[in-house]
């Protein structure tokens, strides 16, 4: 049916546009800012116990919601392209795990419910912290950075042993 031809183009254009490496630049850029933004935060209320979102921090959490947005229309998108077969990437159950912590806790905070007052909202403020696992999937999407990481491991290797024959022969001598 034409319909049926119609969705399958779009389907391919969008999976075109998710695959192109600008696009793939450009989540990546945004995992990190939100990366960034979650570390402030954490900071922030490490330094500053009991304080709630101040007018000063009101720019991060502002931030945070468009990232979150951005991460929804992705999620969005990739729902569109895989159809039935989204829940078989484990990164498409990760990334819809994360969007829906994400958009609970915005729904929470827009109820005006304090994040650390409930049990269970503590737990998913916990959860969270898996939007740093996405952080991860820039290894995969930036092939540059996934070799310096392995040229660091195998590097890492060799430095291990050589310290160690180092120390034994500082030891023995």
């Amino acid at each position: 049916s034409i319909l049926g031809t119609a969705r399958g183009t779009a389907q391919k254009k969008v999976q075109q546009f998710l695959n192109n490496r600008f696009t793939e630049f450009v989540i990546g850029g945004v995992i990190t800012l939100n990366f960034v933004l979650i570390l402030l935060e954490t900071d922030s209320r490490a330094w500053y116990p009991g304080r709630g979102l101040g007018t000063s921090s009101r720019w991060r959490a502002d931030l945070e919601w468009v990232c979150l947005a951005i991460f929804g229309a992705e999620l969005a998108l990739r729902i569109f392209v895989d159809g039935m077969q989204f829940h078989r990437k484990m990164w498409n159950v990760l990334d819809a795990f994360i969007v829906a912590v994400g958009v609970t806790d915005l729904i929470l905070s827009l109820a005006g419910i304090e994040m650390g007052s409930l049990g269970i909202i503590r737990v998913l403020r916990l959860c969270r912290l898996l939007r740093l696992l996405r952080v991860l999937r820039l290894f995969t999407v930036l092939k540059e950075l996934r070799r310096l990481i392995q040229m660091m491991g195998g590097c890492f290797k060799t430095l291990f042993w050589s310290s160690v024959l180092l120390f034994l022969l500082m030891t023995i001598w």
